[in-house]
């Protein structure tokens, strides 16, 4: 069966599943290649979207804490830093605070170049959970990179009496009561 409706494919010119399977088989010309290869990834993509709404769909209906916006605290973390804040780095901040005080989990991807501040973010966000009686695991891919998230955070928290503790697979600088433990997948293992 073909998952794609017949206005689908009509307004956006795909051939049905049967031509493009014979086409993308036993094509005639390079451009009827080209249409069925376009009809699958088409397809790909919007099975990947409908996924990724469903997903968001289940996630509206789960609780999470709230972490109440304290535009008083925010304020002084970002007089606090030795450097500027972009509007790109303002604005993300802004979302998700705005996202962490409501009642329903984050589904958010920060996205940036290598220095773009995408830490400085997430420490924005970390400091208002602590500050209102939660702990923090800040996981990176690489033990370098947890080792370096882990220098920044205790460099720019520290005017805010935050216990950072650091969790790789050879080093645990973790007490009790940490509040921000920064690490590996060691974070998430027994």
């Amino acid at each position: 069966p073909d998952p794609l409706p017949i206005e689908t494919k009509k307004r956006h010119e795909l051939p049905t599943i049967a031509d493009a399977l014979q086409a993308i088989h036993f094509p005639r010309t390079l451009a009827e290649a080209s249409r069925a290869e376009r009809r699958f990834s088409f397809e790909e993509l919007l099975m990947l979207q409908l996924r990724a709404l469903q997903e968001r769909m289940k996630l509206k209906k789960l609780q999470a804490p709230v972490i109440p916006l304290d535009l008083p605290l925010v304020k002084k973390f970002v007089q606090s830093l030795p450097f500027a804040l972009t509007d790109a780095q303002r604005r993300s901040i802004w979302e998700i605070l705005q996202d962490i005080s409501k009642p329903r989990p984050m589904n958010r991807l920060l996205e940036g170049d290598v220095g773009s501040g995408k830490t400085v973010v997430a420490a924005a966000a970390a400091l208002l959970a602590v500050k209102t009686g939660h702990k923090v695991a800040f996981m990176a891919p690489t033990e370098i990179l947890a080792r370096q998230h882990y220098a920044t955070l205790e460099k720019i928290l520290a005017p805010y009496d935050t216990k950072i503790g650091l969790l790789i697979g050879a080093e645990k600088k973790i007490r009790y009561d940490t509040d921000i433990a920064v690490g590996t997948h060691a974070l998430i293992q027994k």
